[in-house]
């Protein structure tokens, strides 16, 4: 904003929030879980308004997990499994970068996380 400024020039700040998703009883958990595949898959999660975490009430968590899991195959796949070739399903291209997020993914956080 400060060197911006120095040359009046307009400026658009990424302020990089956390996004979450919140899904009670009384929503519609297809649309919700197309809304939220669609979201946080678009451009690989890489955008400023894909969802970081879904908060989901307990007693629909598992009626959730399922219409989420046929959003995902829809976006990019067939008969209900995803596939890791289609043309759409975006890609980490260098393998330092897949290293350093496949070890955040094997090793749960200190804060409690837990791999399902």
């Amino acid at each position: 904003m400060k060197a911006a400024a120095d040359h009046l020039a307009s400026v658009t700040l990424e302020l990089g929030g956390k996004s979450p998703a919140i899904i009670d009883s009384n929503a519609n958990l297809k649309d919700s879980a197309k809304r939220v595949a669609f979201g946080k898959f678009l451009n690989n999660g890489q955008t400023c308004i894909a969802p970081d975490y879904v908060l989901v009430e307990d007693k629909i968590k598992e009626p959730f997990l399922q219409e989420l899991k046929k959003s995902v195959a829809a976006l990019f796949g067939q008969d209900g499994v995803v596939d890791e070739t289609s043309p759409s399903y975006s890609r980490i291209v260098k393998c330092e970068e897949f290293s350093r997020l496949n070890t955040y993914y094997r090793t749960p956080s200190k804060k409690g996380q837990r791999l399902n």
